[in-house]
C-alpha cells in the first residue's frame, strides 16, 4: 500500500512539475509592456517600453528608453500630460487597469498589454542588464509589484540568456514603430459617439500598428461601453480581436456575430463608445 501511494504521488508531483513548466515556457505572446512611474515622487527620468516578441518559437526582447517628461494627449477629455503624470492620475481618478492599459496605448500610439509601475524606474542601456533589471523586479527593489507581474517577469528571465535584445533610445513616442502581424485580418471601426474624428484618431492607432482599416463609419445609436467584435471565425482574427481590446477601457472579451461581417465588410468590428471620452 505504501508503494502504491509513494508512486501515486510521484505521478502527481510530474504531473505538476510538467503543469508548471508548460506555464513558464509556452505561449509566450507579442507584447508591450510598460515600466512606469508610481507616483509623481517616482525616481528615474525614463519611461521604459519592454517589446516581448515571439515569432514561432523564438522569443526576442526589444526595450524603448523614452523621455518621461515628454507630453502626450491622453485618453477621453484630459488633455496633454507628461507621459510620467499619466498612471498617478489615472489611478487618483480610481481607473481600471483596463483604462490605463487603453491610456498608454492611446498617449504611445501602440498597442499596450500591460502596466507595471515602480517607485523607481531603471534606465536601460545594454543587453547585460536585462536579467539584473527581471530579478530586481521580481525582488520588488523598485517597489513592490503584483504577484502575475512577478511570474510574467520570470518567465522572461528564465530564457533571457538565451534571448536577442535589443535596446533603443527615442525622444518622442512618435518615434516608436513597433508592428503587429495582422495577419490579413480587416477591421471596421464604427464611432456611435458624438466627437467627430474618433473613429478616424482610433483608426490612425491601428494603422500604425500594422492593422488593415477597412471601414471608417458613425452610428446614431450611442454606446456606453466600446466592444470588439469578432465577424468571422478564423483563428488568427480571434487572437487579433482580442489584442485590441488593449485600445479600449473595456475588460471584456471579444464577442462573436458572423451577421455583422455582411454588414461591414471586415474580420473585425470595434465599436467605438462614450467611455473613450470619460
Amino acid at each position: 500500500m505504501k508503494k502504491i501511494i509513494v508512486a501515486f504521488l510521484s505521478v502527481i508531483s510530474l504531473v505538476f512539475l510538467m503543469i508548471v513548466f508548460y506555464a513558464f515556457f509556452s505561449n509566450l505572446e507579442t507584447e508591450n509592456i510598460i515600466f512606469t512611474h508610481k507616483t509623481a515622487e517616482a525616481k528615474g527620468d525614463k519611461l521604459i517600453i519592454l517589446r516581448a516578441n515571439t515569432i514561432g518559437k523564438n522569443l526576442s526582447l526589444e526595450f524603448f528608453s523614452i523621455n518621461a517628461g515628454q507630453k502626450s494627449k491622453l485618453l477621453g477629455s484630459y488633455g496633454e500630460y507628461s507621459l510620467r503624470a499619466i498612471y498617478p492620475l489615472l489611478k487618483l481618478d480610481e481607473k481600471n487597469n483596463s483604462y490605463i492599459n487603453a491610456a498608454f496605448s492611446y498617449s504611445l500610439r501602440i498597442l499596450v498589454k500591460q502596466v507595471i509601475a515602480l517607485e523607481r524606474v531603471p534606465e536601460i542601456e545594454s543587453q547585460s542588464q536585462v536579467k539584473q533589471l527581471f530579478l530586481d523586479l521580481c525582488l520588488d527593489r523598485y517597489g513592490k509589484i503584483s504577484f502575475e507581474d512577478k511570474f510574467k517577469l520570470l518567465r522572461l528571465l528564465f530564457r533571457v540568456d538565451n534571448l536577442a535584445v535589443e535596446v533603443e533610445n527615442i525622444d518622442k513616442p512618435e518615434e516608436l514603430n513597433l508592428d503587429e502581424d495582422s495577419a490579413g485580418c480587416s477591421v471596421s471601426l464604427i464611432n456611435t459617439t458624438q466627437k467627430n474624428g474618433l473613429g478616424r484618431d482610433m483608426a490612425n492607432l491601428i494603422e500604425k500598428n500594422g492593422f488593415r482599416v477597412v471601414k471608417i463609419d458613425d452610428d446614431s445609436e450611442t454606446r456606453e461601453e466600446s466592444m470588439v467584435i469578432l465577424a468571422r471565425n478564423e483563428s488568427n482574427c480571434k487572437e487579433l480581436s482580442g489584442l485590441l481590446y488593449t485600445i479600449l477601457p473595456s475588460d471584456k472579451k471579444p464577442k462573436f456575430d458572423e451577421s455583422l461581417f455582411s454588414q461591414y465588410r471586415a474580420d473585425i468590428v470595434v465599436l467605438l463608445g462614450t467611455d473613450l471620452l470619460d
